[in-house]
């Protein structure tokens, strides 16, 4: 497709590629999905302005600090 060139961005992304690398190699850790879950949320909250950027990095690092204790 990038040779053919179909894939908008193709070449970008073939020069891309070598230097991806999966976020955890050996899979997600189970806490993951709720971490995720719930920075996405909390950044969602502060872009449309129903919190605080401070409030939101404040609660995203509550967040990693009690997920980080029970999955010790």
């Amino acid at each position: 497709m990038i040779k053919e060139k179909k894939l908008y961005g193709g070449e970008a992304i073939s020069k891309a590629m070598p230097t991806i690398e999966p976020l955890f190699k050996q899979g997600a850790p189970v806490w993951y999905t709720e971490f995720e879950t719930d920075v996405a949320t909390t950044m969602n909250q502060m872009a449309k302005g129903s919190l605080t950027v401070d409030a939101g990095l404040k609660h995203i690092a509550e967040k990693a600090e009690k997920l980080a204790k029970e999955n010790k």
